[in-house]
């Protein structure tokens, strides 16, 4: 059963719970518990408590910007600047704020601030339908080749020769020896 189709059934069940004996309370509760799939204390609690007024509210804090007026412009940046993650796009904002006013219209000071407000995550749940859209091109091409590298180039088989000088590729200890310098 659906969440919704839950509510409702609270909703219609509600009042007649309220206004019942102790007897038809029992069956009430086991007829919504059956038909909702809640378990027994938990079906108490939902028809027990007032009835929420209105819509629900949404947890977290308040949004300081309007996610309808903050998309077009958010938008039009993430795509200028070759659609950066949103870490980067955040501490990019600032600087592409003033490139994006000198082609559109000027944005108002408030705008911009609720603009530079919002968070990295926010960011990237905002962009969620443009990555889809606009899916992100030039992707790195560093793959393992097919030439035969590793067997064109000549290396040296066996234990370095160091009877000759400048045989080793590196050599660490030269620079320890030379004390005329002090």
């Amino acid at each position: 059963m659906s969440l919704s189709a839950k509510r409702e059934a609270l909703a219609r069940i509600h009042g007649r719970y309220g206004r019942a004996g102790r007897p038809h309370k029992s069956r009430i509760l086991d007829e919504f518990c059956a038909t909702c799939g809640y378990h027994r204390k938990a079906a108490l609690r939902l028809l027990n408590r007032p009835m929420p007024t209105g819509p629900l509210k949404r947890s977290g804090p308040k949004r300081t910007y309007e996610p309808a007026q903050v998309l077009p412009v958010l938008k039009a940046i993430w795509l200028a600047s070759e659609q950066p993650c949103s870490k980067l796009l955040k501490a990019a904002l600032p600087h592409w704020l003033a490139h994006h006013q000198r082609r559109t219209a000027p944005l108002s000071e408030a705008f911009k601030e609720k603009l530079l407000q919002i968070s990295p995550a926010q960011i990237d749940r905002l962009l969620r339908p443009a990555r889809v859209q606009h899916p992100k091109k030039g992707l790195p091409t560093t793959r393992p080749g097919t030439l035969p590298l590793r067997q064109s180039v000549p290396t040296r088989g066996g234990p370095p020769d160091t009877t000759r000088p400048g045989s080793v590729e590196a050599d660490t200890v030269a620079h320890c020896d030379d004390s005329t310098e002090w």
